[in-house]
């Protein structure tokens, strides 16, 4: 609409008459006087023509000069006879150069205004030009947005990381000793406290901060958490596998990273003492509403695989209060399209789904989609619980509170399976 709004205002820049020799004008000075010379030639002619006996000279004098002819002494002896004829040829000719002379006018006008007409063209060019300029700064903008984001992504990593070596266990991890594994690691070495810890995954290239929780029998390693809408899930392939969010606060919500999830999953369970690796890892997901019940899904031989894989996903046997809606084994004949296991992640940017189109950039989330979920813990969030959409985007446990009920709070966490839980 801007665009024709424009294009309209520049015709009626340069339709007018008026408008249009003004213009012309402005652009090119020596108009003027093509236009004073092409109306005042004929207005000349013109009443040169209509009144040739004009008389010319002092008005006092007997004779005197007629622009018709030469010098003539008036002749009162004029018959009746010769002044019809002269009067009759007269109007005619008058007639006939009154014709020729508006004739020569309109030629030279025309003449004279094609260049203003010619304005309309230089109009158009000039909006092509502006044209091509908007379309031009448009794709600048674009690149500035996209390097934005980029630079922002990279600020929040370095924060991360800085986050990640700047926590200090409150435990005493002596130099030299093999850092913390993972929480239950922190929590054999008698650290009961929930909190930030510094860890190392088996493998990993770099350590990294974990909230480790510490009730619900100790040594949970926090994956994921929502809880007030606060962070936005709905994030490129990138920032998944990196991870995002508030790990500052013990209440934030975040995404521990998919490269993190592998090693950590990999690794099982690694004695720190006998330099051994045994066992898998469990998951626990603790799902709450927003009349604060709760309930949990608990799920053994969890694993993601690495990225070459894209994070592809694998877990054992369902127990819990909330019903398995990862496997898609609630009802028959929905196995094939709600069943999580053995999906790849996808995001936005990287669809790796089952499903003709996109469901991340349907359910405005990352997940491990099939086509497309029956649980969608990453997805958009609705504070008010029941909530009505194109597509049910929000986060989703099916096998509770179905597709169109966005839950309150959920936490994913991990621990050995074998973990020894405290007694207390």
């Amino acid at each position: 609409m801007k665009r024709r709004l424009e294009r309209k205002m520049c015709w009626l820049d340069t339709s007018g008459g008026v408008e249009s020799l003004l213009l012309a004008m402005q652009k090119r000075p020596w108009l003027l006087g093509v236009y004073v010379f092409a109306i005042g030639l004929p207005v000349i002619l013109f009443i040169s023509f209509m009144w040739p006996d004009v008389r010319f000279g002092p008005p006092d004098q007997d004779y005197y000069y007629k622009k018709s002819d030469d010098v003539q002494p008036d002749d009162p002896e004029v018959s009746e006879y010769k002044q019809t004829l002269e009067t009759k040829g007269l109007g005619l000719m008058r007639q006939r150069m009154a014709g020729q002379t508006f004739l020569i006018m309109g030629v030279m006008l025309i003449a004279a205004a094609a260049p203003a007409l010619s304005t309309s063209d230089s109009c158009d060019e000039e909006f092509a030009q502006l044209m091509e300029r908007e379309r031009f700064l448009k794709s600048k903008v674009q690149k500035q947005k996209i390097l934005l984001h980029r630079l922002q992504q990279l600020s929040q990593h370095q924060t991360q990381h800085h986050t990640q070596h700047q926590a200090q266990p409150p435990g005493d991890q002596a130099a030299g000793n093999t850092p913390y594994r993972d929480c239950a690691d922190v929590f054999s070495s008698g650290s009961n406290s929930s909190g930030l810890y510094h860890i190392q995954a088996r493998g990993s290239p770099v350590a990294l901060g974990a909230h480790c929780d510490m009730s619900d029998g100790g040594g949970w390693t926090i994956i994921q958490r929502r809880a007030d809408g606060s962070v936005l899930f709905n994030r490129s392939w990138t920032e998944y596998k990196n991870g995002f969010g508030d790990m500052q606060s013990g209440a934030g919500e975040f995404w521990f990273g998919n490269e993190n999830l592998h090693y950590l999953t990999e690794q099982g369970i690694y004695n720190s003492l006998f330099k051994s690796k045994t066992g898998n890892y469990s998951l626990r997901i603790i799902l709450g509403d927003l009349e604060g019940s709760q309930r949990y899904a608990q799920y053994d031989n969890f694993r993601v695989g690495p990225e070459k894989s894209d994070y592809q996903l694998s877990f054992g046997a369902y127990s819990g209060t909330a019903g398995d809606a990862l496997s898609g084994s609630y009802e028959v004949g929905v196995s094939m399209w709600a069943n999580h296991q053995g999906m790849r992640f996808s995001t936005y940017d990287r669809d790796n789904d089952n499903y003709t189109g996109n469901c991340a950039q349907e359910d405005k989330g990352g997940w491990w989609y099939n086509r497309c979920h029956s649980a969608n813990l990453n997805g958009l969030y609705y504070p008010r619980g029941y909530y009505s959409a194109v597509t049910d985007d929000g986060v989703v446990w099916f096998t509770w509170k179905g597709w169109w009920y966005s839950l309150k709070t959920t936490v994913m966490k991990l621990r050995p399976a074998n973990f020894k839980v405290d007694p207390l």
